[in-house]
């Protein structure tokens, strides 16, 4: 359903009231939601609406004529943000030459304006206006199913775009199932290797254990051999300071010894020497006693 708006001042609702009528069996077919000002129920800031339904529209439809121009709000406001509508591709703006009007000096100059000619709907007679009023209908009409064709083109790509998607959201679903189910999978062998790890560690924790004890058992008997070889160097030193202060005294005692020694052997010398004296004497003593002998004989 497409939602069509009109613009008009309110000196021209009456035009407005009856080109509308020719709408209505596209409302009844539901082709169409058409809003006007009537509409507006007591109590609703209006203001706020009209920019509201301004902003649905997908057709808006402002009756210009010289009340519409001379309007401030119908024409700085309204047909301004209609224009920007247009300009952002969110709706079809089609101006209708409602009265005669230098229309061609405003800002709807460079649309495309009903009827083509820019003919004034609102002139001649009573049935030539309802005519134009007719052919103004149609025109409008003829937009509106283009329009609707061209919804329901977009509906369908629409439609098509969400079925793909809809589809490539079923393959994502069932990737996401089968990465969940991987997922799990890596969970589990990750679980299964952090709890071979754990025992890695626990073992690893239980030898580091063992050898600490092992390594303190062992450096306590160390210590003690420690102590033991340093008790026996100290003995040994004690003996060999004892041995040392030994060897002095006999070396002490040996001093003496040879000083005694070379006393010794000075007086055996010298007694040598008195032997040799006294065995001289005796020699001279026999050789004078032997010639004394030889003489008396």
């Amino acid at each position: 359903m497409l939602n069509i708006v009109f613009l008009y001042s309110k000196e021209d609702s009456l035009y407005q009231k009856k080109i509308v009528k020719h709408f209505t069996e596209l409302k009844r077919k539901k082709t169409i939601n058409l809003w006007s000002y009537e509409v507006i129920q007591a109590g609703q800031q209006w203001e706020n609406e009209i920019h509201k339904k301004l902003g649905k529209a997908d057709i808006i439809i402002p009756l210009i004529s010289v009340d519409f121009i001379d309007s401030e709000y119908c024409y700085e406001i309204e047909l301004k943000k209609a224009i920007e509508q247009q300009k952002k591709g969110k709706s079809e703006v089609l101006p209708v030459i409602l009265h005669p009007c230098s229309w061609q000096e405003t800002m709807i100059k460079d649309l495309q304006v009903i009827p083509n000619n820019g003919f004034p709907v609102v002139k001649g007679s009573v049935a030539e206006i309802d005519s134009n009023i007719h052919q103004v209908y149609q025109k409008i009409k003829e937009t509106i199913l283009d329009t609707k064709e061209q919804k329901e083109e977009e509906i369908k790509s629409y439609k098509e775009i969400i079925a793909q998607l809809k589809k490539e959201k079923d393959g994502l679903d069932n990737d996401i199932v089968n990465f969940s189910d991987e997922r799990k999978k890596l969970n589990d062998e990750l679980q299964s290797l952090k709890d071979k790890i754990s025992d890695s560690e626990n073992v690893i924790q239980e030898f580091e254990n063992e050898y600490e004890e092992k390594l303190e058992e062992e450096k306590q008997q160390f210590q003690a051999k420690e102590q033991q070889v340093q008790v026996a160097l100290r003995k040994k030193e004690q003996d060999c300071s004892d041995l040392a202060l030994n060897l002095e005294k006999e070396k002490n005692k040996n001093s003496e010894l040879n000083k005694k020694l070379s006393k010794l052997l000075e007086e055996k010398e010298k007694h040598l020497k008195k032997q040799q004296d006294i065995d001289t004497k005796k020699n001279e003593w026999k050789q004078m006693l032997r010639k004394a002998k030889i003489e008396k004989y």
